[in-house]
């Protein structure tokens, strides 16, 4: 609680002594060379988002990406490897609901499969 207080009190400093942000070629020995906004407000806050040359967003339907990751999370758990996997995904997919549910599954098939090859005597 004591951080928003703190932003408060700078805040209402701010608006009180009528600050107005400064160029950085004012006070920057990096200006000439850095290719920032034309103030450190602007640079920390851009207006629109950073792209990237090539990159393009692929859209799905939250079932579709669910299916994906449960796929791809098969496809690991089934790999004859010893290699990590990494597996990205979006946040609050369910990915730690997924990983319980497929070792779960995983488990039970072991423990199955353990069984019907040393079956208890």
């Amino acid at each position: 609680m004591w951080k928003y207080n703190k932003w408060e009190k700078d805040i209402t400093h701010v608006k009180k002594s009528d600050y107005k942000p400064k160029s950085c070629k004012l006070f920057c020995p990096y200006a000439s060379s850095c290719s920032h906004g034309k103030n450190m407000l602007v640079t920390c806050k851009p207006k629109s988002h950073i792209k990237l040359d090539g990159y393009c967003e692929e859209f799905v339907f939250i079932e579709e990406a669910v299916q994906d990751l449960r796929q791809y999370l098969r496809t690991a758990i089934e790999a004859d490897d010893t290699s990590i996997h990494v597996i990205k995904a979006q946040t609050s997919i369910g990915k730690t609901y997924s990983y319980i549910k497929e070792m779960t599954n995983f488990t039970a098939a072991l423990s199955s499969c353990c069984l019907n090859k040393y079956p208890e005597k």
